[in-house]
Parts: structure tokens; sequence; C-alpha cells
């Protein structure tokens, strides 16, 4: 099966995640269910994400962080196909607090396998990737 590369994922990505960071920059949050939080720049970056990986990849469901758990479950057991995993603003409680230590991760799994995973920091302005037999990259 071919899927994107980290490239394509960064030609696609970057640009989107960019303009969500500026347009939602509050670090307003609230309180999930879990007891974690989560902000508008959490949903943003998670609509704006699936929206691109949709594009990509359109028979590949998407697991998002902010999606409520029976939705995740029913994406994860009902898994015949590959599917993306996203954490849309892993560190939340950084970005709330002011610390620059946050990033968007993202994975896309096949057979209960991550296939490639993707992690950008938009403070460094650092990708970091994996392809599994293919290497990983820091860009």
């Amino acid at each position: 099966m071919t899927f994107p590369t980290p490239t394509e994922l960064d030609t696609r990505l970057l640009p989107i995640l960019h303009k969500t960071l500026k347009s939602k920059g509050t670090t307003d949050w609230s309180m999930k269910q879990d007891g974690s939080q989560v902000t508008e720049l959490d949903h943003a970056l998670q609509e704006a994400v699936i929206g691109v990986l949709w594009q990509l990849t359109p028979d590949y469901p998407v697991l998002g962080e902010e999606m409520d758990a029976e939705e995740q479950s029913r994406i994860f057991e009902d898994a015949t196909t590959p599917f993306w995993v996203l954490d849309p603003l892993d560190g939340t409680g950084n970005y709330t607090a002011g610390v620059p230590f946050y990033c968007t991760a993202l994975a896309l799994i096949e057979n209960r396998e991550a296939q490639l995973g993707w992690v950008y920091d938009p403070n460094r302005r650092e990708r970091f990737a994996a392809a599994r037999g293919k290497g990983a990259w820091l860009g």
C-alpha cells in the first residue's frame, strides 16, 4: 500500500498548521471529561488536519484526540483499512501556560502497526518523521 511521504505531509500540513495557530492563538481552556485540558486551538487544529488527511487519503478514518471516546473506540475496533491517529496539540497544558513545548503528532496505522509518524514543533519549526523500513528524518 502507498502512503503519503513526510514531504507530502509537510507540503500540505505546515501551511494549514501555521495559519490555524495564528488565527486561534488564545490560551483559554476548559476541562475535558477525562480531566485533561482542551482549548479552541485543539479543536481547530484537529479539524484543519483532518481536512487535509481526507484530501490525501479519503478512505482512511482519522482517530483524533478531541473525538469522544465512543467514536475513538469505533474507529480503532472497526479498522479494516489503515487509519490515522492524531493529537492536534500534544502538550495543551504547556501551551496554556505559555511554555513553548507542544506539537502536532500524527501516525498512520496499518494492521495495528505504525507505518508513518510525523511530529511538528511550531515553536522551533522542526519536523520529525519516520516511515517503516525507510528511516527517520528531522527537517
